[in-house]
Order: structure tokens, then sequence, then C-alpha cells
């Protein structure tokens, strides 16, 4: 389940109904590129103590992704008369851990920590020795990673052959795929490459299927950085081709 403020009516506890400024850092962080590719959940334990389980996941911190391990994260030990409400994060390092709020009559969340992404809730009422799956409340605010695509279609009978300049990254991305298409003929053999040196493929890739996208093994040179300039490649065709279409996939980052 994705980020929740829970109605009161389904609420484990009236507090959790209540929403906080927090929510809304939480919700924010999430739209300028903090929150969850993937996994993450929190969970109570089997035998519920004072521990909740964090599934195994991918985290987005401020446009750089970082991987966490599935894991138990401690909650400290509850006020003894007014209860609390923890936040579970995981940072940039991939580091899970709890952030404690403070004990009130009506508890407030924690501020989320530097570069921290928020997972869970955890509500800690007084005197508590346990968590169990009520006191947690989904804080997941799930999000995508962008995928652009560069590139250029090349015309002639046949296409002539080599280099052209597709793109000028303005910001650090990866190269994720290259792919070329073509209309008539036997193959098209294709590449691309990064600064006019460094291709992200280390054999080239031929198409051998008219009228159909093909992808070569990207397994080079992906990390492009702000200002790296990309080239698309056209090596050979064979047979009545016209037109090849040669673009280069990437993900931001």
């Amino acid at each position: 389940m994705p980020f929740t403020i829970p109605n009161a009516s389904v609420a484990g506890f009236p507090d959790q109904a209540e929403p906080d400024s927090v929510d809304i850092d939480i919700l924010t962080a999430g739209h300028v590129g903090s929150g969850v590719i993937s996994g993450c959940a929190v969970t109570a334990q089997g035998s519920p103590d004072m521990t909740v389980a964090v599934a195994v996941g991918t985290v987005m911190v401020a446009d750089v992704p970082a991987a966490a391990s599935a894991g138990n994260v401690t909650i400290t030990a509850a006020h003894g008369s007014l209860p609390r409400k923890d936040i579970i994060v995981v940072s940039n390092a991939g580091v899970k851990s709890c952030t404690a709020g403070t004990a009130a009559a009506q508890p407030l969340k924690p501020a989320i920590p530097a570069s921290s992404v928020v997972l869970a809730e955890v509500y800690v009422p007084a005197a508590d020795t346990a968590i169990n799956a009520n006191q947690i409340t989904d804080k997941r605010v799930f999000i995508t990673i962008p995928v652009l695509t560069v590139g250029a279609l090349m015309e002639g009978a046949p296409p002539p052959n080599g280099f052209r300049m597709a793109w000028r990254a303005p910001f650090a991305c990866t190269v994720v795929a290259v792919r070329s298409h073509f209309d008539a003929g036997t193959n098209c053999v294709i590449n691309a490459r990064k600064n006019q040196a460094s291709n992200f493929m280390s054999a080239n890739f031929t198409n051998s299927t008219a009228n159909a996208w093909g992808a070569g093994t990207v397994n080079q040179n992906q990390a492009i950085a702000a200002g790296d300039d990309i080239e698309i490649q056209l090596v050979s065709t064979s047979g009545a081709v016209t037109k090849v279409n040669i673009q280069v996939e990437l993900t931001r980052p």
C-alpha cells in the first residue's frame, strides 16, 4: 500500500488519523525526486517486539537511487505515560533507521533526516512493549524513474554510413538500450557512443528483421554526465535499405 493517512474509523489509534506537516513534507519530497522506487515495506514481526521488519527495495534521494537491504529496525523504549510517533527511513547510502518523535499527549512525527526517504510511521503508545501491525502506517511515496529516448533517422538509397550527433545531455543519466529499425532489405549494423570516443556496446549490433525494432547489448560506458554528447552510428546496411532509425534509451538518473 502506498502513502496513507487512515480515516479515524479504521486507524488503530485515533492519533494516526491526524496528519501533520511531516506528511506534507513526505509528499513534497516525492514530487521533487525523493521517494521509493520499489519494495521497502515496513511490517511488524511475526512475534511482535520492539523492532520492525523492512523489506528489500530501492529508494531515490534527490534523483539518485540507493538500494536498501532487508533487515530489522529497532524502536526505542516507549515513554511511560505519553504516546509517540516515530518514522522509519532509508538514507541515500541505503541505511535503515528509526527517527524517534517526542512523546506528547498529541504526538507529532519528527522532522525527516537529511538525505533520507520516509517509509513508515510507527505509533508507540505509552508503556508499549511490542509493535503490532496496527501501529504501522505506510508512508512510502512511490516514484518512477524517467525514461527518455534520443536518436535520428538516416535516409538514402542506401542511407550513408557514419556518425550523427543526436544529443547533448543537460543532466546526468544512464544509457539502458540502443535500438534500431530499418524499412526493407537484409540488415543494418549500428552502434552509439558518447563524447566521440566511448561506444555503449562492445560489439556492433546487427538487426536482421526489417520493420521491427531490435536492441543490442549495452555493456559499457553507460554513465552520462551533464555536458556529455551522444552520437549514433550506422556502421553498414545490406539489401534494399532506405531508412534506418537508431535510438538511445536513457534513464534519469
